[in-house]
């Protein structure tokens, strides 16, 4: 069942040109810092909200298509949003002096929101626990067996 959900899940994406894993994509892959398994956590993260909420919360209004470096940046944006700041404080000592400006500019425009406002069919339990998982700094991010220990695996 959740197989099915999650390929569901995905029928939108190609209608609307947009590949799979830039909407899905942990900060630290496209701005090009070096990433680990907790990357794969994020990504799990995204699509645990995207199935719960049947909303694609990081894919920006009017999207530019797949391949061009607006999308993700406006994914960069989207997850400043509800789960940034993605900044200079995040990333410190994991980025170069090209990255930093692109970090200054999400700390300028940072206009944090909540799940809860945005999607109404998420309860509490279920933000606690994306909360959790989907944190910006790769390095607060739980590992697999970390998020497995999470209060909300006893309630599924």
């Amino acid at each position: 069942m959740l197989l099915r959900a999650t390929i569901e899940a995905l029928v939108a994406l190609p209608d609307k040109n947009i590949v799979h894993t830039e909407v899905f994509c942990a900060p630290e892959v496209p701005l090009g810092i070096p990433w680990t398994a907790k990357a794969d956590i994020w990504a799990v993260g995204a699509t645990g909200i995207t199935l719960i909420t049947e909303h694609y919360i990081f894919l920006p209004r009017n999207a530019a298509p797949a391949g061009d470096p607006r999308l993700s940046m406006g994914v960069l944006q989207m997850q400043n949003d509800y789960y940034g700041p993605i900044g200079s404080e995040a990333f410190k000592d994991l980025v170069d002096d090209e990255v930093r400006p692109i970090l200054l500019k999400f700390e300028e425009h940072y206009r944090p929101f909540s799940l809860a406002a945005v999607c109404r069919n998420i309860c509490q339990k279920d933000i606690d626990f994306f909360d959790y998982i989907m944190k910006v700094d790769p390095r607060q991010r739980p590992t697999a067996r970390e998020a497995l220990r999470h209060p909300w695996f006893n309630e599924v």
